[in-house]
C-alpha cells in the first residue's frame, strides 16, 4: 500500500481518502456494511482500515482510533499493514485535536515504513496546523516540493513579522529571499517581499519587487499581486470609510503595469488602483483599455456603472432597486479554485477544499 507516490493529477497535495465524499447516508450504510464483513473475517486488515475512515469521516473518532489501536497490537502483523494503521491512527488524534499524539503515531508509521510521502504529505498538514512552518517546508523539501516549501518559508516569515523587532525583520526578510530562490514563480513570496517595502515606504525597492513578480509569477496569478496590495492598503490605511493604498505606491504600480499591453486583469487592476487613489478620470481610462480587450468582461463592466452613477439623473424608485442589484452584485465572490470549482472573496495559495496548490483563478466570467 505504499510502495506509490501520491496522486497529483489534480493538483492536490491531500487527496481524498475513502469516506471524504460520499454522503451521510452512504457512509452509514457502508460502515455496516463493513462492521458485519469484519464480524465474519477478523483477519481482513484492510476492511478493518476502511471501516475506521469511514468512522473517522462520521466524527467517530473514538471507534476510528479503537480500530486502529487493535490493529496495531495485533500478533504477528505485517510492518506495511502496522505502519498504515499508525498512519490512520495519526489521521484520526489530528482531527480530534490531539496534536502531540498524532505527531508520534506518524513518526512510528515513518520507522515502519521509511520516507514514505503519504506520511510525510501528513506531517506537513500537522506542522502546518501547529504554525511549526518551519518543519512543514522541510518535509517539503524532502517531498522535492518546491512549491510548498517556498510556502511555508513566506508563513515562517510572516510570523517573524508579527513581532516588530529589527532582529526578527532582518531573520523574516532571509527566509523570504530563500523562498523566492526556492521557487521563483510563487507569489505569496512575491506579495510578501512587496508588502514589506510598502510599509517600509521604500518605493524604490517597491517598484523593483513588483516588476520582477510580474515577470515571474505565472501569467494567470499575476493578479494575486494587485489584489494582495490592495487588500493590504485597505487593512492598513486610514479608519476612514473609504481607506486607499498610498498614492505613490498606486504611481508605481501603475508604471510596472504599463507593459503588459494584451493582460485584461492588469489593466482592471490599474483601475481599482487609480480608484483608490481618488482619480476617476484615470480608473475610467484603464476600464476602457480593459473593455478593448475584452468587451464582455464583468468586473469591468460593474465599476463603469459605478463610476458612472454619479452623473445620471434617476428616478427614486429605479434608484433605489438599481443600489440593491449593484450591492448583490459586489457581493460576487470572484476567485475560483480552477481544479474543483471552490469560490472565495479572498485569495488563497491552497485552495481550502481539494488543497490544489495555486489553483486560484479570477472569475472573468460568473460561469466560472
Amino acid at each position: 500500500m505504499f510502495k506509490g507516490k501520491p496522486s497529483r493529477t489534480s493538483g492536490s497535495l491531500f487527496p481524498l481518502e475513502l469516506g471524504d465524499s460520499l454522503s451521510d447516508r452512504d457512509t452509514l450504510a457502508a460502515i455496516g456494511e463493513l462492521s458485519r464483513v469484519v464480524k465474519n473475517n477478523s483477519d481482513s486488515v484492510e476492511t478493518y482500515l476502511a471501516l475506521g475512515n469511514l468512522y473517522r469521516s462520521q466524527g467517530e473518532l473514538e471507534r476510528a482510533i479503537q480500530i486502529r489501536q487493535n490493529l496495531i497490537i495485533r500478533p504477528g502483523l505485517d510492518n506495511d499493514f502496522k505502519g498504515r494503521a499508525y498512519l490512520e491512527l495519526g489521521k484520526d488524534y489530528k482531527r480530534a485535536g490531539f496534536m502531540d499524539r498524532s505527531l508520534a503515531a506518524l513518526e512510528e508509521a515513518q520507522k515502519l515504513c521509511g520516507k514514505d510521502p503519504r506520511i510525510i504529505l501528513e506531517l506537513v498538514d500537522l506542522a502546518a496546523k501547529t504554525n511549526e512552518f518551519q518543519t512543514a517546508a522541510r518535509h517539503c523539501a524532502a517531498l522535492k516540493f518546491p512549491q510548498g516549501q517556498a510556502h511555508y518559508l513566506v508563513l515562517h516569515a510572516r510570523s517573524l513579522l508579527a513581532d516588530t523587532t529589527n532582529q526578527n525583520r532582518d531573520e523574516a526578510l532571509k527566509w523570504l529571499n530563500r523562498a523566492i530562490k526556492i521557487y521563483s514563480p510563487s507569489p505569496e513570496a512575491w506579495l510578501e517581499h512587496l508588502l514589506w517595502e510598502y510599509d517600509r515606504r521604500d518605493w524604490k525597492r517597491f517598484s523593483k519587487r513588483l516588476d520582477a513578480g510580474l515577470k515571474n509569477v505565472a501569467r494567470e496569478l499575476r493578479f494575486v499581486l494587485l489584489e494582495g496590495l490592495i487588500q493590504h492598503g485597505i487593512k492598513t490605511g486610514s479608519p476612514d470609510p473609504q481607506p486607499h493604498v498610498h498614492p505613490e505606491a498606486c504611481a508605481r504600480a501603475l508604471e510596472c503595469i504599463e507593459p503588459y499591453t494584451d493582460d485584461l486583469l492588469l489593466y482592471y487592476y490599474g483601475a481599482l488602483l487609480h480608484i483608490q487613489a481618488g482619480d476617476t478620470a484615470q480608473a475610467k481610462t484603464w476600464l476602457e483599455k480593459s473593455l478593448f480587450l475584452d468587451p464582455d468582461f464583468w468586473p469591468t463592466r460593474l465599476e463603469v456603472l459605478l463610476l458612472s452613477l454619479p452623473e445620471q439623473s434617476l428616478n427614486p424608485v429605479f434608484s433605489v432597486q438599481l443600489e440593491f442589484f449593484l450591492k448583490r452584485a459586489q457581493q460576487v465572490k470572484r476567485f475560483v479554485c480552477s481544479q474543483c470549482g471552490l469560490k472565495r472573496e479572498q485569495i488563497f495559495y491552497v485552495c481550502p477544499r481539494c488543497r490544489s496548490w495555486h489553483s486560484i483563478r479570477f472569475r472573468k466570467s460568473l460561469n466560472d
